[in-house]
C-alpha cells in the first residue's frame, strides 16, 4: 500500500521522450525541493525537464545495472550514445547515486564525469526478525563463501564464474563454495553446467537459492520471497559468520 502522504501523478505518455512536457508542467506546478530518478533514459529527460522548467530544485540520479554492450543492445543504443548523452546531461545533477562499485565503474567507463559527481549506496537487505535476535547464519558450511546474487540471465554471466571456482577446485583451492542467490530464464541451463561439473568433486561446490528457497541453518525455516534479498554488499553484513566474497 502506499502511504497517503504520496501522490501520484501520472503523465500519461507511453513513451519516455513524450514525458518531457508533462514533466516539465509538474515540476512547475509542484516546485519540489528534490527530485529523483532513475535508470537512464528516464535520468536524462528528467534533468532536461528540470532545466526547461527554470526549476532550482536539488536533482539526483540513481542507477541500478551495470552499463557494458550486451545491455546497451537490449536498449537499442550504442555505449557511445548512452555515454554521451549521461556526459552531456549528468553534468547537471547533484549526485549520481549508483547501487554497487560496478554500476559506479561501468559508467565511469563511458562517460566524462567529476569524481566528486559519483556516489555509492548499496541495496539493502530487509533481515528477518530471528536472523537479527539469534544472530543465526544462512550458509551451513566452513568453507569461505563465494556469494553471487541477481537474476540468472545472460547478462549477468554466472556461467563464467562457476567455471572459474571449478578451475580454481582442480588447482586444489578447496576451501571454496559459491552460493548463487536468484532466479531466471538461466537456471535449468546453469544447474546443467554445475551437475556437469559436480560429479568431479565429492561433495557439493555449488548451489543455486531462489529467493523462497534460501535455508536459514538451525532452524526448518526459509526466507520467503517476501523477504526481498537483492544484490548488495554482503560482505558488511553482520549476520553473516562465515568468510564471504560477494
Amino acid at each position: 500500500l502506499i502511504d497517503q502522504k504520496i501522490k501520484v501523478i501520472d503523465l500519461d505518455c507511453k513513451r519516455i521522450l513524450f514525458s518531457l512536457n508533462p514533466l516539465i508542467k509538474t515540476i512547475r506546478a509542484i516546485k519540489p525541493q528534490k527530485i529523483v530518478a532513475a535508470m537512464w533514459p528516464v535520468t536524462t529527460v528528467t534533468i532536461l525537464a528540470k532545466l526547461l522548467s527554470g526549476s532550482q530544485s536539488k536533482i539526483f540520479l540513481v542507477e541500478h545495472c551495470a552499463y557494458e554492450k550486451i545491455f546497451a543492445k537490449l536498449l537499442g543504443h550504442s555505449l557511445f550514445s548512452i555515454g554521451l548523452s549521461k556526459t552531456i546531461s549528468y553534468i547537471f545533477a547533484n549526485k549520481l547515486i549508483s547501487v554497487s562499485k560496478g554500476v559506479e565503474n561501468s559508467i565511469k567507463k563511458i562517460t566524462i564525469l567529476p569524481n566528486n559527481k559519483f556516489k555509492v549506496i548499496y541495496n539493502g537487505i530487509p533481515i528477518p526478525k530471528n536472523l537479527k535476535d539469534d544472530k543465526k547464519t544462512l550458509f551451513n558450511t566452513n568453507k569461505k563463501v563465494i556469494l553471487a546474487a541477481g537474476t540468472l540471465k545472460q547478462r549477468k554471466d554466472f556461467i563464467t564464474i562457476i567455471k572459474a571456482l571449478s578451475i580454481l577446485k582442480l588447482k586444489n583451492y578447496k576451501d571454496l563454495k559459491l552460493f548463487i542467490l536468484g532466479d531466471g530464464p538461466m537456471r535449468e541451463e546453469i544447474n546443467d553446467v554445475i551437475k556437469k561439473l559436480s560429479v568431479q568433486y565429492s561433495e557439493k561446490s555449488f548451489e543455486i537459492f531462489s529467493i523462497s528457497e534460501i535455508p536459514i541453518e538451525g532452524t526448518n525455516e526459509k526466507i520467503g520471497s517476501s523477504k526481498l534479498l537483492s544484490e548488495c554488499d554482503f560482505k558488511n553484513s553482520y549476520f553473516f559468520s562465515k568468510s564471504i566474497i560477494s
